[in-house]
């Protein structure tokens, strides 16, 4: 299996196409040299895939990038192209990268951070570092007018770069946290797509850091934070839930093998249920690795392995996949592998949409009235769905991956 080079990578989740993807970063610690311009997709099953895209992104490091599941588009935006900050407007397809040149955008910047607002249809970017200014203004992207709007609301988060930003799908909400100023910040920060509401709570948080890693856990309803640096390079993980008037943040286990680390990226990987991490450096090494969490536990290493070559078998899937489904229906299917099972995800393809029965750990809310009942290696899920299925066709689809790292077909 082939895998990125280790760097300052740029990630973000394309759920048009259930995968991951990776481009362009900084093999040096520095600004400048080595920079990068490649595409790399990972699938939950498949691994790391290097792309050939027909035209690839200009070299650059520490731009921003972000999701539009409307437009169905991974987005880039600026960044440090051989220490000079730069301005422009790409878009992923799936398939190429396509410069787009948008009726206004933000000046040129780099470490900005970017995710996209569903609800409200917009991709928003704040901060980051445009020239020698660190910039304090918030700037919104509409797909359809191909135009970025400065909002310029009242009141804002202080200027900075090299924060994160994700978005909260229970709440609705953009979240923000940390970052540096000139200082190393704490403070936590909600854009309900008008304004910005401080929610740093009075006590207990991580302390003031950047370059660390985040994604939204929305299985859980949590933000991730980990590591960075708070004058030492960080191996801590810290979780958000969001509240009002304030939310709370509380430390979670970080295994002793995942090093403390700055600028890896981390995306949540919504077919797999799971964050994916990857790379990142301390002061004097790069790691090449990849870690995985679910259920707020962290786990090292590629999904795929070498060992047995038996795959894990799906059976008894009652009724056939593909049947026109009433209100009541129960679904059933068995998943054994006589070695046992790194992960079993179940996922339910209905008409218009796909939803995540069982996560690996648990029973998501739609489906909290399924059972799993151990059987001779394996396991039954009986799936019921909360309020009923929808009619139509169907397709119930485990992914099951042993602990050799074989998948089901």
């Amino acid at each position: 299996m082939a895998y990125p080079g280790s760097r300052f990578p740029m990630m973000a989740y394309d759920a048009a196409r259930s995968e991951i993807v990776m481009c362009c970063g900084s093999q040096v610690l520095a600004a400048t040299g080595a920079q990068q311009n490649d595409t790399w997709t990972r699938g939950y099953l498949t691994g790391w895939t290097a792309k050939s895209p027909a035209r690839s992104l200009p070299i650059r490091a520490l731009g921003a990038i972000g999701y539009d599941s409307d437009a169905q588009k991974v987005v880039v935006f600026g960044g440090n192209q051989n220490g000079v900050p730069i301005g422009d407007h790409e878009a992923w397809n799936g398939s190429t990268w396509i410069a787009v040149t948008p009726v206004a955008s933000p000046t040129a910047r780099h470490s900005a951070a970017m995710v996209y607002d569903p609800v409200r249809g917009r991709m928003v970017l704040f901060g980051g570092r445009a020239g020698g200014i660190i910039a304090a203004q918030t700037w919104t992207y509409n797909d359809g007018t191909n135009t970025w709007t400065n909002v310029s609301p009242g009141t804002q988060p202080a200027g900075r770069e090299y924060h994160t930003m994700v978005w909260d799908s229970v709440r609705e909400r953009v979240v923000l946290f940390g970052g540096s100023t000139g200082t190393r910040q704490k403070d936590t920060w909600e854009w309900d797509g008008t304004a910005w509401v401080d929610r740093t709570p009075a006590a207990i948080w991580p302390s003031a850091r950047y370059l660390h890693s985040a994604c939204f856990d929305p299985v859980r309803g949590k933000m991730i934070v980990f590591g960075g640096n708070d004058g030492v390079t960080l191996s801590d993980t810290w979780e958000w839930t969001g509240g009002t008037p304030t939310g709370s943040w509380a430390s979670a286990t970080t295994p002793a093998a995942l090093t403390a680390r700055s600028l890896a990226s981390l995306a949540w990987d919504t077919a797999g249920a799971r964050g994916v991490m990857f790379s990142g450096s301390n002061a004097t090494t790069f790691f090449g690795d990849t870690w995985t969490l679910a259920g707020g536990v962290w786990t090292a290493g590629d999904p795929l392995g070498s060992g047995d070559a038996t795959a894990p078998s799906v059976s008894g899937v009652t009724p056939a996949g593909g049947a026109t489904l009433v209100p009541t229906s129960t679904v059933q299917l068995d998943v054994t592998d006589a070695g046992g099972f790194r992960r079993v995800l179940l996922v339910a393809e209905l008409p218009t949409s796909q939803e995540v029965i069982h996560n690996g750990a648990a029973f998501t809310a739609t489906y909290q009235e399924s059972t799993r009942t151990a059987i001779t290696n394996g396991w039954r899920y009986v799936v019921r769905r909360v309020g009923g299925w929808p009619r139509g066709s169907w397709t119930l689809r485990p992914y099951a991956i042993d602990t050799s790292g074989n998948e089901n077909a």
